[in-house]
């Protein structure tokens, strides 16, 4: 018997196995002088990927392309590997890398694809409190997005949001990780936390260097937008994403309904368990905050 899941299993692989097929067809995954990524940013959304992109950016010996969240490996395969890389064509001799936050939920036949490209990758994951990276989520995509305040959204509207799959999966980082370093050593992977973009940016900033291999001394930080967080526009009531100092961050946020924290604390509860089991005292906060 065929179960939902198994048809969605080889639905997948028959579409990537076209698009490859299509790509080859087309001399788009050929080969080409320009250079595949030295380390990739993949999430978690809404956990600082913006701040890690904006400096990182500063770098002289790190080079990213001006848009954050190229979608390649999510949205954009079909375009080829070529493309992809021609990308990157103007940082051939630095530390290259890019930042889409939706690649922490690739599936693993993704993830086997970009190590065939790089087994030598990079890369980088910050977490952040599952609970508040699902309500901040949901407020981008109901609220800021759909240009409404987050008073107005019907809550019944945020509950069937905050319960998609998309959204749990986003929160879920046990998996996210299990994906990954099924496919590339533990070593690899660097996993960051939210809090210390607010409370150690320097030092956070400094480890990220270090796990790219690219210079951590002589850096004039005050340079660098260090001391800034990138607050979702939802949070500010602008339109605009612009930087707040950290302090300001937490007073501009929106209220979390009491009904939204219950149901979160409630899918979220094993999860923040199992980080706690995997990271300490990191995540201790987390269910307190719950």
């Amino acid at each position: 018997m065929i179960t939902h899941k198994t048809e969605t299993s080889l639905i997948t692989a028959a579409q990537n196995f076209l698009i490859r097929s299509r790509s080859v067809i087309e001399g788009l995954w050929t080969r080409s002088d320009d250079p595949f990524p030295d380390f990739l940013g993949i999430g978690a959304q809404k956990s600082g990927t913006t701040w890690l992109h904006e400096n990182l950016r500063c770098h002289p010996e790190v080079y990213l392309h001006d848009a954050k969240e190229l979608h390649f490996f999510d949205l954009h395969l079909g375009r080829g590997l070529r493309h992809y890389k021609s990308l990157f064509r103007a940082g051939k001799g630095r530390t290259c890398g890019e930042i889409t936050p939706s690649y922490g939920i690739l599936p693993a036949d993704r993830i086997q694809l970009i190590h065939e490209q790089n087994p030598q990758l990079r890369i980088i994951l910050l977490l952040r409190n599952p609970i508040q990276r699902a309500w901040s989520g949901a407020a981008m995509e109901l609220a800021d997005r759909g240009q409404r305040s987050v008073e107005s959204v019907p809550l019944a509207e945020y509950e069937t949001f905050l319960r998609t799959t998309g959204s749990v999966a986003r929160s879920t980082y046990t998996a996210m990780l299990d994906r990954w370093s099924a496919v590339f050593p533990t070593e690899q992977i660097f996993v960051g936390f939210f809090e210390d973009i607010r409370t150690r940016p320097a030092e956070l900033f400094t480890e990220i260097l270090q796990h790219l291999g690219v210079s951590q001394t002589g850096i004039d930080f005050s340079k660098y937008p260090l001391q800034n967080v990138i607050v979702p526009d939802i949070e500010r009531n602008s339109k605009e994403h612009k930087f707040a100092t950290a302090y300001d961050a937490p007073r501009r946020k929106a209220a979390m309904p009491p009904e939204i924290q219950t149901l979160l604390n409630d899918l979220y509860r094993d999860e923040i368990e199992q980080l706690e089991k995997r990271f300490g005292a990191r995540c201790s906060s987390w269910r307190s905050e719950a």
